[in-house]
């Protein structure tokens, strides 16, 4: 048997050669990926920064920047990115509710274009589809044959379609976000992201609605980002304008986002993260109250007793 030790030393030579070099392939490809991305995200910050530094920041500037930063975390992460993508989806809530103007009767939002994108992702992306089984909720498919009837007015003449198509964009956002909702969410990990970035997109909201209130002055430091200075009065109550965002609906997030204080305590329960969460619930309950509406009072009012 001896005679055939030297042949194994021998293969078990080349086999650890063999693996040193497919090592190195895969280090150098990784490598040579690495500065890729590198290169593209100077070249990418160069020129925003010579673009904004000639025209200034606009809100569309911002919705576009943030834009390009989901899409390219998806194209270059894979699965994770997708994932990461739809946290950075819900973080746009803190850009606020400013659409594009198709047609007189036609707005979109990017964020709903960007959500469509993360639809097509996932369906292009063979590993997830392959753990994933990609379906409805039985409700939304009882409401499908609603969603055609309702379109009846336009065979006759009697509606516009794209007022109608802006009317019927609302529940056709449902299909995409189900999904994608599907897909993220069923790594429970995923869950506490998702919800830190709506808390935080909230508090984001709430914060800056408090400053804008209350320092007159703020509005001057971001004119571009602004809607309007005043949302009126309500029997003698000045309401705050929310401008930022959009208009005072902004508070319908922070009544939405407030009970997740309680969820988050116990997530990060070091008292410093607690202090952190407990500014940001009295934040969104200042912005809830001066955002004016007695509904979300009576809601939020509904929350405080359910949660003591």
């Amino acid at each position: 048997m001896a005679e055939f030790t030297p042949g194994k030393s021998d293969y078990n030579r080349k086999r650890i050669v063999v693996r040193s070099l497919i090592g190195k392939l895969a280090r150098s490809r990784i490598g040579k990926v690495l500065l890729r991305r590198k290169v593209l995200i100077v070249l990418s910050a160069t020129v925003l920064a010579v673009y904004l530094g000639q025209r200034g920041v606009s809100y569309f500037d911002l919705i576009v920047a943030f834009g390009t930063l989901i899409i390219g975390a998806i194209i270059f992460n894979g699965e994770r990115g997708i994932r990461f993508g739809f946290v950075l989806w819900v973080l746009t809530l803190a850009l606020g509710y400013r659409t594009v103007e198709v047609t007189p009767n036609l707005h979109i939002h990017p964020s709903e274009i960007l959500l469509w994108f993360l639809l097509a992702c996932i369906c292009a992306h063979r590993q997830l589809l392959s753990h994933t089984r990609l379906t409805l909720p039985l409700w939304i498919w009882l409401m499908i044959p609603f969603w055609v009837a309702a379109w009846w007015p336009l065979i006759p003449g009697n509606a516009q379609w794209d007022q109608m198509l802006n009317e019927f964009r609302n529940f056709l956002m449902l299909i995409p976000l189900m999904i994608v909702t599907t897909v993220v969410l069923k790594q429970r990990r995923n869950w506490q992201r998702l919800l830190l970035a709506f808390f935080a997109a909230s508090t984001w909201i709430a914060v800056f609605g408090i400053l804008e209130f209350w320092v007159s002055g703020i509005t001057k430091l971001f004119p571009g980002f602004m809607t309007g200075r005043s949302a009126g009065t309500i029997e003698g109550f000045e309401r705050a304008m929310f401008s930022f965002w959009g208009g005072p609906m902004a508070t319908f997030i922070c009544a939405l986002a407030l009970p997740l204080a309680i969820v988050a305590a116990r997530w990060w329960p070091a008292q410093w993260q607690r202090a952190l969460i407990v500014g940001s619930a009295i934040a969104q309950i200042i912005a809830i109250y001066i955002g004016g509406y007695r509904s979300v009072w009576f809601f939020v009012g509904i929350e405080i007793v359910l949660a003591c």
